[in-house]
């Protein structure tokens, strides 16, 4: 391990793709495992990184406890219609 990984610098180590400022390597390092550079659309709450704005915007919805898609069969709600779906194809396999 090198010192700069371990060892506090006046050199601060800078996220090429969001501008975010380490004062140690290791934790740039670990921020580029977290937020890979194909995946740009990072969650400013829980710093989660996505590859598209609309995967950003789903995982929102679930910080915001949005479920805007209502099953029509039993009134459970989903975040993303394609869940929703999938569910309501139970409801449909169930009855026949």
């Amino acid at each position: 391990m090198s010192a700069s990984t371990i060892l506090p610098s006046n050199k601060l180590h800078e996220c090429s793709v969001c501008g975010t400022m380490f004062q140690f390597l290791k934790h740039l390092r670990m921020h580029y495992h977290q937020n890979p550079p194909d995946r740009p659309h990072v969650c400013g709450q829980c710093g989660r990184a996505f590859g598209t704005p609309s995967d950003l915007e789903t995982h929102q919805r679930d910080h915001a406890r949005e479920r805007p898609h209502l099953c029509s069969h039993c009134g459970k709600t989903f975040i993303q219609k394609g869940n929703m779906n999938e569910h309501e194809e139970m409801h449909r396999l169930y009855k026949l």
